[in-house]
């Protein structure tokens, strides 16, 4: 994973070093866009994939999907490279890393809450609130209920873990027990 990682980092940072900073969220559009559409349909995935196709035509496919999607000439190059070096399994980590940039562009602090049960509308305000008065800023909050939680909330910044469930204090208790 952490190979996937840095290739994937290698590719964005030589495509967005180029460019000036005012493009960089039109060029990780670009790219969200072109990978979505080829994940998306299972033929274009078996073409691309295929060891009876030549790369000169899964390049030709590439360019004549640009076209159609009117894609940056930067953004064709770069699925044209990940053709060529048979690293079409990357795109869903390709994805995630240009939203992540296009985030950290934006200044959005991404949350994630992980709790034994779903928060109410109000519940998520006065998270929101408690967030911001802590330094938090921007903040777009994903959700989902783990079944295993007792008690209680997590939140998952880019950072730092806030484990404030019930699990977490058996846990505490458990190490003290096992302290003395």
């Amino acid at each position: 994973m952490a190979k996937h990682k840095k290739c994937i980092e290698n590719y964005m940072s030589a495509l967005l070093d180029n460019n000036a900073p005012d493009k960089h969220v039109e060029l990780l559009d670009g790219i969200i866009l072109f990978a979505q559409a080829l994940s998306t349909d299972e033929n274009v995935w078996l073409f691309l994939n295929s060891p009876l196709m030549s790369s000169i035509e899964k390049n030709g496919f590439l360019v004549n999907f640009a076209n159609k999607l009117n894609a940056d000439e930067k953004v064709l190059n770069l699925f044209s490279l990940l053709v060529k070096n048979k690293r079409l399994t990357l795109l869903n980590e390709l994805i995630k890393n240009c939203k992540d940039k296009k985030d950290k562009i934006n200044s959005i602090n991404n949350v994630e809450l992980v709790s034994s049960q779903e928060f109410s509308e109000d519940q998520q305000k006065q998270l929101i609130k408690k967030l911001e008065s802590m330094g938090f800023s921007n903040i777009n909050i994903s959700s989902r209920v783990d079944s295993s939680m007792v008690f209680g909330f997590k939140l998952l910044t880019e950072n730092k873990v806030y484990d404030l469930s019930l699990n977490s204090v058996f846990e505490e208790f458990k190490e003290k027990i096992a302290r003395n």
